[in-house]
C-alpha cells in the first residue's frame, strides 16, 4: 500500500469546504474543525476562484464523484498553479504521514490474505491519498489500481493525526467497494425481503451492506474478536442492524469463508440473498 498525498484531491475538497461554508451548507463529510490555519488558503479561494468555477465544482456532484473526477481530470480553475504551490508547501503533511504509518493495526493487515480472498493483485496497486479536508473515505478503481481517499482528523486525546474511523477497517471497507461493485455487475441478485428495510443508506443497499459485513469479517481476522463485537455495536448504532443479522444467519459457516466466491455462496445458501429471475 502506498500512502501519499494528492494535491488535486486536497484542492477540490478544500474548495468544496469553502463553497459550502460560505453558503452555510456544510455537509456530513465536510470537516467541522481544523487544527491548522486556513487563512492563506481562504485568501487564495476568495481572490482567485470565480463564480463560474464555483458552479463547475458544485456540478461535479458529491464527495465520491469529486474524487473520481479528480483522478480522471485536471481541476479546471484558471489559477490552479497557486493552489498547487500552496499544497506543495503544506507543512502538516509530514506529520500526518508519520502519525498514520505509526498505527499499530497496519502491521497486522495481511495483504497476502486480502489478495487470496479477493483474487486480485493488490501489491503496489493500492494508493491511499490522505486529506484533512474531508471527514470520510471513498474507494475507487482505475486502470487495475485501487485508490482510497482517506479523511484525516487531529485526535486531541491521542495528540496525533488519525483516520476518520478505525484505520484498518476503513481501508478494507473502501478497498471492498469497487471490488464488490464489480462482482455484483456479473451476478443478478438482491437481498431477501426480510433484510431490505432498515434505517441506513437507501441507495445501493445490497452493495453497502455486503461491504460492511466484509469489513468486519476481514478486519476481525487481523484485529481479533474484541474488534468483532465492538464493530457490530458500531454498525447497530449507525442503523445498519442487518449487519449483525447476517452474521447471526451465517453462524458457524463463517469459518468456511476464505474467498469472495465462498462468501456469496454462503449468503445464497443461508437465504441472505436471492438471484433475480
Amino acid at each position: 500500500m502506498i500512502f501519499d498525498f494528492n494535491n488535486d484531491i486536497d484542492i477540490i475538497y478544500a474548495l468544496d469546504y469553502f463553497i459550502k461554508r460560505d453558503s452555510n451548507n456544510l455537509k456530513i463529510y465536510n470537516p467541522s474543525n481544523f487544527n491548522f490555519d486556513l487563512n492563506d488558503l481562504d485568501n487564495l479561494y476568495r481572490k482567485y476562484v470565480t463564480e463560474n468555477e464555483i458552479k463547475e465544482i458544485e456540478n461535479i456532484g458529491n464527495f465520491a464523484n469529486k474524487a473520481i473526477y479528480v483522478l480522471n481530470n485536471k481541476i479546471n480553475i484558471e489559477e490552479y498553479d497557486k493552489f498547487n504551490d500552496y499544497f506543495n508547501k503544506f507543512k502538516i503533511r509530514e506529520q500526518i504521514k508519520k502519525d498514520i504509518l505509526s498505527n499499530l493495526g497496519l502491521k497486522k493487515l495481511d495483504l497476502n490474505y486480502l489478495e487470496n480472498f479477493y483474487k486480485k493483485k493488490l501489491y503496489n496497486k493500492i494508493y491511499i491519498y490522505m486529506t484533512p479536508f474531508v471527514s470520510g473515505a471513498f474507494g475507487i478503481k482505475k486502470d487495475d489500481c485501487f485508490y482510497i481517499i482517506l479523511g484525516i482528523k487531529f485526535n486531541e486525546e491521542k495528540n496525533k493525526y488519525t483516520a476518520c474511523g478505525t484505520l484498518v477497517p476503513k481501508i478494507i471497507h473502501e478497498l471492498s467497494h469497487p471490488i464488490v461493485d464489480e462482482y455484483l455487475e456479473n451476478i443478478e441478485c438482491n437481498l431477501k425481503d426480510n433484510l431490505l428495510k432498515e434505517n441506513c443508506y437507501n441507495e445501493n443497499q445490497l452493495g453497502e451492506l455486503i461491504v460492511r459485513v466484509l469489513e468486519i469479517l476481514l478486519s476481525s481476522k487481523f484485529l481479533g474478536k474484541n474488534y468483532y463485537e465492538w464493530a457490530l455495536n458500531v454498525q447497530d448504532s449507525f442503523g445498519f442492524t442487518n449487519v449483525r443479522k447476517i452474521f447471526d444467519i451465517i453462524g458457524d459457516e463463517i469459518d468456511k469463508i476464505n474467498d469472495l466466491d465462498m462468501f456469496f455462496k454462503v449468503l445464497l445458501q443461508k437465504d441472505v440473498i436471492k438471484y433475480d429471475i
